[in-house]
């Protein structure tokens, strides 16, 4: 089976924005920051880079491969819920791993289990079951933006309005409960505020009093004051709706990220898969990162298709896509990988079972 290198390009038809777990604003205010992909360039520079991470990429696009599968069971046996958590979780993240144990000998099952499971064979899994770990055969890189050093866009950076102050005309709609309550928040506001400067204040002359060597008299003085004003904090309750909001960083509209798939040793129906699944993807609106409902992560692709096997690369054709329009392919080996795909639904060649000892349905 061949070898297939997927080159090409995500452009950004909307800013691209997500976050990961380990990095965080440096002060409080400040937008959540992208991640940079340090890249060397051909005279060994090196470059900062925004990227999209290839694991985001690999998890959406696996959701989508299963979709179809998962559709043909609802249909083929009227049920909205033909598997099981433990099988949805397979087939969307890979699963997660319990209590379970491995065993070797179901080992000899594992090219069936793979063969009638396509999601599986495609991008592996942590926890198959009696399998254990799976190695997928889809390798997802970085889409990196070719723009080196490219700035990314501050979006949604901005402070919540109070709907009652910007138009008074509301505070009809109000009772005399909820205008007291109105007022309360309002004034307890206003009072916080004050407060918490006074309170800075306070810690700023305990530490200059402390830095000056003042009698201990003087900076208890002021620990008391401090400690007061503390209480009165907590004795004013207000949920002040003019919050700001620091925003965050997204790669901008238009962005060009070059990217690459590989899939390892793959038949018809594993391509087939991919495509189909690139397909869903795109019907769905093409959607990569977060703050969907702020206008962002919309994507469209293009991309071309090699096979390599024995030293030899052939070119087999291309395909494109674009948000809620699906793909389009260029190409009889697509064509016919994705008639594969769809035929091993069809005729229920497919098992997305957990992996037991025995051998797929």
């Amino acid at each position: 089976m061949p070898t297939l290198i997927i080159k090409g390009a995500l452009i950004a038809e909307q800013p691209i924005a997500y976050s990961l777990s380990d990095i965080s604003p440096a002060s409080k205010g400040d937008p959540q920051p992208l991640p940079v992909f340090v890249k060397y360039d051909q005279n060994g520079v090196a470059r900062n880079c925004l990227y999209m991470t290839g694991s985001g990429i690999n998890g959406t696009l696996r959701r989508h491969s299963a979709e179809p599968f998962i559709r043909h069971m609802q249909q083929r046996d009227n049920t909205r819920t033909p598997l099981s958590f433990e099988a949805l979780r397979l087939a969307w993240v890979g699963g997660v791993k319990g209590k379970g144990a491995v065993d070797p000998l179901a080992r000899k099952y594992q090219d069936e289990w793979l063969r009638r499971n396509p999601v599986l064979s495609l991008f592996g899994a942590g926890d198959a079951g009696v399998l254990g770990f799976v190695a997928g055969r889809a390798i997802v890189e970085n889409a990196v933006w070719d723009q080196a050093e490219g700035k990314p866009v501050v979006l949604g950076n901005s402070v919540r309005s109070n709907d009652f102050t910007r138009s008074p005309e509301r505070l009809r709609l109000l009772d005399d409960d909820g205008l007291g309550q109105f007022e309360a928040d309002v004034t307890g506001a206003s009072e916080n505020s004050k407060t918490k400067e006074h309170i800075a204040k306070l810690k700023r002359d305990i530490a200059k009093a402390r830095k000056n060597r003042e009698t201990d008299d003087q900076i208890a003085k002021l620990d008391a004051e401090l400690q007061a004003e503390l209480a009165k904090t907590e004795s004013v309750k207000t949920n002040s709706v003019l919050l700001p909001l620091p925003g965050w960083q997204a790669i901008p509209q238009g962005a060009r990220l070059t990217h690459r798939f590989v899939l390892r040793q793959v038949d018809d129906v594993q391509f087939g898969t991919f495509l189909n699944g690139m397909h869903e993807f795109a019907l769905n609106g093409a959607h990569l990162g977060g703050h969907r409902k702020a206008g962002c992560g919309e994507v469209s692709g293009q991309y071309t298709v090699a096979s390599a096997e024995g030293g030899r690369i052939q070119e087999l054709g291309s395909f494109s896509f674009s948000p809620y329009q699906g793909i389009t392919l260029h190409g009889e080996a697509l064509e016919r990988a994705s008639q594969a795909a769809t035929a091993f639904i069809e005729n229920d060649e497919f098992d997305l079972s957990v992996p037991t000892a025995r051998k797929a349905a």
